[in-house]
Formats: structure tokens, C-alpha cells, sequence
């Protein structure tokens, strides 16, 4: 895993997740925590460090009460996360929360390794594009087209077969768009031959920045985003053969 996808992950999650030091219910009825991290069945939850109101740590029995109790009120699972704060007194420090997210990430990092073997050479966008999948849907998700263009790195079709199913779950959505943006930078990254460490998110590469955001048709101006990335050579080649045709190995 690049070290830049590494570093945003938790703003990157917590955009969609939220960042919840207590235990809610997802809209699915399963016990969550942390920045969208199920602790379901209960038996996740007890290797948590959980903080009683005074700061000290909870005991197993205290934990397992209170998961069995959030468990039961399947009846506020669609009012938010948020609701269970009021109803419960455990606690993770932000620390803990961190840790139980990267702990998370690193596990589902070797899952994506095993199952697309060149994933440690993909652009960080793609890298976190389908960190934002496993964790949607666990690293096995079932997407056979965009498991089909990942294994081949082609990573414009997989910005086309990547979209969840938002019915049920609105919350989705951002994540959707996100996630389509994300490979459409990685292929943005591999037809110009940038540095694929360098994480464009949160820019969208593939339609760049406007100056004159009145003006949504303008296509932008390599300067437009100079800032951005220290190859604008590149970034008017790549509009041209985007717009007009031209050569796709070009190299600056």
C-alpha cells in the first residue's frame, strides 16, 4: 500500500462513515464502531479497548452487556448512528478508534495483495479506490466486470463497473462518486506516466480545475492546475488526446 493512501485513509472513510467512539447499529442491524468498522458478531468488540465514563477500562462483561443492549434496539437502526450515543456509556479513546482502523486496513491490504497480485505497483488513487470497496463490501466483494478490469489495471472500465447498490442505503452515493473518481485518476496517472505514489484525490483528474467555477463547460487550462501537479506538459497532452485525438504513450 502506497504511504499516501495509508496516510488518507481515515479522512478519506470518515467522509462516508462518520468517526463513532461508541457502538450504533448500521441501517443493516449489524454493531458498528469506529469509522464504519463492524464489531458483529459480539466476540469483536471484547478485543477493544473500551473506556468507562471515567476513562478507566472496561471489563468484558461490561462490554458484552452493553453489545447485546445496542444489539436489541434494532428499532432506532434507521435514525443514525448518532442515537446511540445518548444510550450508552462505553467509550474507544480516538486512539483506539485510529488503531482499530488501521488494524482493519492493513488486514484487508494483504486480502486485496492475495487476490490482485500487482496491486502493490497500481496508482494510489486505484489503491484507495479499492480500499473503499473492501470496506464498503469486504475485500471479497462481488463486482465480477470490475474484478475483470482490475486484474487487467484497467482502471477506466473499473470507474464503470464499481458503482453500489444505493437502494436501501443513500450513503452510498458520495462513496460511489468518489470511488469512480479515484480510478478515473488512475488511469489519468498511468496514460501520462506520473508518479502513481502521488494520491490526486481529492482532485478529479480526468476533468481537472476551474478557475471560473460559472463556467462548468470550460475545459480548464493546464495552469488551471499547476499547483496540483508539477507536470503540466503532461496535463495538456492528456486534455488534448482526451478531446482531440493524439498520441496515448506521449511522454512530456
Amino acid at each position: 500500500m502506497k504511504s499516501s493512501v495509508e496516510a488518507a485513509f481515515r479522512a478519506f472513510s470518515s467522509k462516508f462513515e462518520g468517526a463513532v467512539n461508541f457502538m450504533y447499529l448500521d441501517v443493516k442491524g449489524l454493531v458498528t464502531t469506529g469509522i464504519g468498522n463492524l464489531i458483529d458478531p459480539g466476540g469483536a468488540a471484547l478485543t477493544l479497548p473500551w473506556l468507562r465514563p471515567d476513562g478507566s477500562l472496561a471489563s468484558q462483561r461490561e462490554v458484552a452487556a452493553e453489545w447485546t443492549y445496542v444489539k436489541s434496539r434494532q428499532d432506532l437502526k434507521l435514525r443514525g448512528g448518532m442515537i446511540y450515543g445518548s444510550i450508552t456509556r462505553l467509550r474507544l479513546s480516538d486512539e483506539g478508534v485510529s488503531q482499530l482502523l488501521m488494524g482493519v486496513l492493513h488486514l484487508n491490504n494483504d486480502a486485496l495483495v492475495k487476490r490482485f497480485p500487482d496491486f502493490e505497483d497500481w496508482p494510489a488513487d486505484a489503491q484507495l479506490a479499492t480500499h473503499s470497496m473492501a470496506w464498503a463490501c469486504g475485500t471479497g466483494f462481488r463486482f465480477p466486470r470490475l474484478a475483470e478490469a482490475l486484474q487487467a489495471a484497467d482502471f477506466r472500465d473499473a470507474a464503470k463497473e464499481c458503482h453500489m447498490n444505493e437502494a436501501g442505503n443513500p450513503g452510498l452515493a458520495p462513496r460511489n462518486a468518489a470511488n469512480k473518481v479515484l480510478y478515473r485518476n488512475a488511469s489519468v496517472t498511468r496514460d501520462l506516466h506520473l508518479d502513481p505514489d502521488h494520491l490526486c484525490w481529492p482532485v478529479d483528474m480526468d476533468v481537472a480545475v476551474l478557475k471560473d467555477e460559472a463556467a462548468p463547460d470550460r475545459i480548464a487550462e493546464p495552469e488551471d492546475i499547476l499547483v496540483l501537479h508539477p507536470m503540466p506538459n503532461m496535463l495538456e497532452a492528456y486534455m488534448c488526446m482526451r478531446d482531440e485525438g493524439g498520441d496515448p504513450d506521449y511522454k512530456g
